[in-house]
């Protein structure tokens, strides 16, 4: 579970092989002392560990390290449906569904299973992924200081705050996401998603998905050039000697109407943002 109660010492966290039988998983804090020989997990009393309330019926409960989603220091998780910060005062003895009220936790927009993926959108804080939602839609979620819709759902993921990934064919044998390596090099964090079941052929596909710049849609391979994207930035690049005036409109992620041209970019209709600057020779 990484360090979930900040006190140096990596917890565990216990999934349930049927997860309506009954919807409880478990977290048991390390510490640096011995272990008994037998763990009684139903005798955690919040002092050394804890269980959590699930929703049940995926079959199988699966339990994971979030990263630190929330930027506060302390590792966050997740059990099924449910994603609980980390924190420095205690855990009662059982979680429960109630707890998710956005302060404790919130609840996940995918039905299966999530996991860390690292700083894919480099703004310094831990992101995740959760899957699966209606027609095999994977959930990439930015880790954010300003907490969280409760719950999370497609609706709410904006292009800013997460994306949506569509056409996966969903399974719950295996563990179909992974992340927070970097498999290409580039010093940002990379993840994979699985579509593990193909009704026609029965065969699977993983797809990796490097981190970086998921913000900005270049204008074209010329001039002028978009680069160096952030949720709040954009460096607008333009090959010129002669002086005037730079108009820019800034289009969600899912403008289509009206059509963007030379219009619509002068007068800024349907933008999110737009105006002017001066150019220079540069």
């Amino acid at each position: 579970a990484g360090d979930i109660n900040h006190d140096g010492f990596k917890d565990i966290l216990i999934g349930n092989w049927d997860s309506s039988d009954p919807a409880i998983s478990f977290c048991l804090f390390g510490k640096g002392t011995p272990f008994p020989a037998l763990v009684d997990l139903t005798a955690l009393d919040g002092t050394d560990g804890f269980s959590i309330d699930n929703n049940g019926g995926n079959f199988l409960t699966f339990v994971g390290t979030l990263g630190d989603i929330n930027h506060d220091g302390i590792d966050d998780f997740f059990s099924e449906t449910n994603a609980i910060f980390g924190r420095t005062t205690p855990f009662p003895f059982h979680f429960s569904q109630s707890s998710l009220n956005g302060v404790e936790g919130f609840t996940l927009p995918g039905s299966l299973t999530s996991a860390g993926i690292g700083d894919i959108n480099l703004d310094g804080i831990d992101d995740f992924i959760s899957v699966y939602g209606n027609n095999g839609k994977a959930y990439i979620v930015f880790g954010s200081t300003n907490g969280f819709p409760n719950p999370i759902n497609e609706s709410t993921l904006n292009g800013i705050n997460g994306f949506i990934i569509n056409g996966l064919n969903p399974s719950n044998i295996g563990r179909p996401v992974s992340g927070n390596g970097d498999l290409n090099g580039d010093g940002i964090a990379d993840f994979v998603v699985g579509s593990p079941y193909t009704p026609t052929t029965e065969i699977g596909k993983s797809y990796v998905i490097f981190g970086g710049d998921h913000y900005i849609k270049p204008l074209n391979s010329g001039y002028p050039q978009t680069e160096n994207g952030t949720p709040t930035s954009i460096n607008l690049v333009v090959n010129g000697p002669e002086t005037g005036t730079i108009h820019y409109a800034v289009f969600p992620w899912y403008h289509s109407s009206p059509s963007v041209n030379y219009n619509t970019i002068l007068t800024g209709t349907g933008a999110v943002a737009s105006g002017t600057f001066a150019m220079n020779i540069q």
